[in-house]
């Protein structure tokens, strides 16, 4: 028997993707554009992921130099 979770509940669903190079390019061979377009989006899924890791983040000012008693 499948039971929904509460109405308060909030569902998270997240992309993790590992940050490696999976297509080994090969000097002077020719590459299928499925393979180029392949590797464009996982670089597009990727900084999706960081972008919104990014913004979630607590932000500084870049002048700020991180001593006690600045403010």
């Amino acid at each position: 028997m499948v039971v929904a979770p509460p109405a308060t509940d909030n569902l998270v669903i997240e992309r993790k993707m590992p940050g490696t190079q999976a297509i080994d390019y090969q000097p002077n061979s020719p590459i299928p554009a499925e393979t180029i377009e392949e590797g464009l989006d996982r670089s597009a899924m990727l900084a999706g992921q960081a972008k919104e890791v990014g913004d979630r983040a607590i932000v500084l000012p870049v002048d700020d130099t991180g001593t006690a008693g600045d403010g």
